[in-house]
């Protein structure tokens, strides 16, 4: 990490770190902009997007953003919106994920990158998710999806795209909800600065520091155009990492919602970066139902967790199937985990009532038996031995 950067970080962090008086006077900012960047991210019902992400190493942040990237690899991605129902696609090369897996000498599976591919439907009650890890002791990849009832924060959280279009609070990670956190002093995090009409990249933005057990953020809020973070600056110290998050080319689409077109997440001292470009968006299109309708590269076993059934050998999978599964084409699978009596709940006429598990049961019965059995030899002995006397 060079000197400049260091210098960068210690005047957004270090100097923040005081109490702030000035930080009780801009409350009504604060609020202005969590509002205004939630009513700008969330403006949006239906959306239809192609993009592509790039992973690999950079020399430094400048670099990253110049798109001066080695050991590149690439992702084609998808993404659909329409109310409750998403579809999410990033799908990477195989061979780029075989060559940047390995395992290390204790067995476990190690990606130098982090990057995985996945496949993700939901209708806001249910989901189907899909991520096909590579195992490099049996050079193969994992083929089982699963159906599990809907949580937008697992959806979200799996999904890499600007803004978490599509997301609502509060799934999400972005300047309202920290903010949010920061009122209620959650991990002691809070606001330390703010900084109006500060100068960036020719125009005039806000700048709100906060801190937290452990680690501080920076955002650069563009106030004007939907309070989106034209840069984010964060750390970590026990992890002793600075990520240094840029979005660019802001542009106002539909009438109605500023989106930035393009993501770079830079990681010190690891010199990871990651890009994510848009290449497509459509802002409110008309999108069939055919359309939210995943296809596997290869085929799967899908677990539905919900409805107890599984899927042998899927080729695609359509979201229609979310809540209504095809019996014919589908196998019956056990509920995995007994449902306990409720407490309280009334014996029945003849039911014992016991504090003892079944296996202490099982375990007197078969004693019993053995006692019985032992019992009944010894008197069949006797009377043999009876018999012969006389």
């Amino acid at each position: 990490m060079n000197a400049l950067v260091l210098l960068l970080f210690s005047a957004v962090f270090l100097n923040g770190g005081a109490a702030n008086p000035a930080v009780d006077s801009d409350k009504e900012l604060l609020q202005a902009i969590a509002n205004g960047y939630v009513a700008n991210r969330e403006c949006v019902e239906r959306c239809k997007a192609t993009f592509v992400i790039l992973e690999g190493e950079a020399a430094n942040i400048e670099a990253a953003r110049r798109g001066e990237i080695e050991d590149l690899v690439q992702a084609k991605g998808t993404y659909l919106l329409d109310g409750s129902r998403r579809k999410y696609e990033r799908l990477y090369d195989p061979d780029a994920i075989k060559s940047h897996t390995f395992a290390d000498p204790g067995g476990r599976l190690r990606a130098s990158t982090g990057f995985l591919s996945i496949q993700m439907l939901t209708n806001g009650r249910s989901s189907l998710r899909y991520v096909p890890s590579y195992n490099p002791f049996t050079g193969g990849f994992d083929k089982r999806a699963s159906i599990e009832e809907s949580e937008g924060s697992r959806f979200s959280e799996s999904m890499t795209f600007p803004l978490d279009l599509g997301s609502k609070e509060p799934y999400t990670s972005g300047i309202a909800y920290q903010l949010e956190r920061a009122r209620n002093h959650v991990h002691g995090l809070k606001v330390v600065k703010v900084e109006k009409n500060v100068p960036f990249e020719g125009r005039g933005v806000h700048v709100v520091t906060l801190e937290f057990d452990g680690g501080g953020y920076s955002y650069w809020i563009d106030y004007e155009r939907g309070c989106v973070p034209l840069r984010i600056l964060s750390r970590r110290d026990k992890e002793g990492d600075y990520y240094d998050d840029w979005y660019e080319h802001v542009a106002l689409l539909g009438g109605k919602l500023w989106f930035p077109s393009r993501n770079v997440f830079y990681c010190y001292p690891t010199r990871r970066v990651k890009i994510l470009e848009v290449g497509t968006i459509q802002i409110d299109p008309v999108i069939a139902d055919a359309d939210f309708e995943l296809t596997f590269p290869e085929p799967v076993t899908i677990l539905d967790k919900v409805h107890l059934r599984s899927y042998k050998n899927a080729a695609s999978f359509a979201l229609s199937r979310l809540d209504h599964p095809d019996k014919t084409a589908s196998r019956l699978i056990g509920r995995p985990i007994s449902v306990p009596l409720p407490v309280g709940a009334p014996v029945l006429p003849g039911a014992i009532e016991s504090s003892r598990s079944w296996i202490t049961y099982l375990g007197l019965s078969i004693a019993s038996f053995l006692v019985v059995l032992v019992i009944s030899r010894v008197v069949r002995a006797k009377r043999g031995s009876h018999v012969g006397g006389v």
